[in-house]
């Protein structure tokens, strides 16, 4: 039997999620899969684990499946109901940026488990009023997620958001909003050279913006570029050629454009930036070789400096 079969995680019968090193002596335990019976096996030659006492196909990926799409549909529900919202950050797999202060259900009004959408079936899916599905929710022990579920979630805009339970004993699976916050990775970036950008699912728009110079206290206006995603917004102050032209109609005069070289995911890129026209161009002094006010100098194979030599042998 396969360290994978070997099931780690049952409910007990008040809906409590227990691992098998909390087990109680005479209370029942039953299948988070199929709700069966289980029992306790605490041998000296195989793991301690729990099995079905009919007998059973369920596993252990199978079970934690099973609890993580209960426990995570449950708090989302009821975070729904009270209107809160679900605070996520995270750091985009491939190009490292990072992103705070997300919102999991800003764009969301219902709950689905296994939502069936055809060519991949969700182990939780976050829908909009319209009913489309927005977050993706896949969790991954023994393998990630199927390449033909990952394109589809790509094609249609859809945040895809791995979980990691892989094979910790030491998993809390009832503290599921600490589980989400801490293993998820969210397949969402705002990084317009990145390779997960997708326009899907990000849309920009110019914002202007208000500012005040830190030089001469005066107001003065900027145009970043707002990126608007299903799980929130973020800025960035840095505009294509393009993009610097549709800002100049939004300025009133009293700003100026710079140009800005710095390297994203790997490329050396030049974007322009607005700023005060106060602030005084910076420019790198030539350096000039001054020469020294008191040279040394070799007099009869000696190094000394010229106001030595003067003193000793010339006064």
């Amino acid at each position: 039997m396969g360290k994978d079969v070997l099931i780690r995680y049952a409910f007990d019968d008040s809906g409590r999620v227990v691992n098998v090193r909390e087990v109680v002596k005479g209370k029942a335990y039953f299948c988070p899969e199929c709700g069966e019976r289980l029992k306790f096996r605490h041998g000296e030659v195989r793991r301690h684990h729990f099995a079905h006492i009919n007998g059973g196909h369920c596993t252990n990926e199978s079970t934690l499946h099973a609890i993580f799409k209960i426990k995570a549909a449950e708090l989302f529900e009821c975070l729904l109901v009270e209107g809160k919202g679900f605070s996520l950050s995270w750091t985009c797999p491939d190009c490292g940026l990072r992103f705070k202060g997300g919102d999991l259900l800003l764009s969301v009004a219902s709950v689905k488990v296994e939502h069936d959408l055809g060519p991949c079936r969700p182990d939780v899916a976050l829908l909009d009023k319209e009913g489309n599905p927005v977050v993706a929710f896949e969790v991954v022990v023994t393998h990630s997620p199927e390449e033909q579920a990952v394109s589809y979630y790509k094609e249609n805009g859809i945040v895809m958001v791995t979980v990691d339970l892989d094979r910790d004993e030491s998993l809390d699976l009832n503290d599921i909003d600490a589980v989400i916050a801490e293993r998820s990775k969210v397949f969402l970036c705002c990084n317009r050279v990145c390779a997960g950008y997708n326009t899907k699912n990000t849309y920009k728009s110019l914002v202007k913006e208000s500012c005040v110079c830190p030089q001469c206290n005066r107001n003065y206006e900027v145009v970043v570029v707002l990126h608007k995603t299903p799980l929130g917004a973020w800025a960035f102050p840095d505009l294509t050629t393009e993009e610097m032209t549709t800002a100049e109609g939004l300025f009133d005069g009293n700003v100026s454009l710079i140009e800005r070289k710095r390297k994203l995911a790997g490329r050396d890129i030049v974007t322009k930036r607005t700023r005060c026209a106060c602030f005084p161009v910076k420019k790198v002094p030539t350096p000039v070789r001054r020469r020294p006010s008191d040279p040394v100098v070799n007099y009869r194979g000696r190094h000394m400096k010229l106001s030595t030599l003067k003193k000793k042998y010339i006064d």
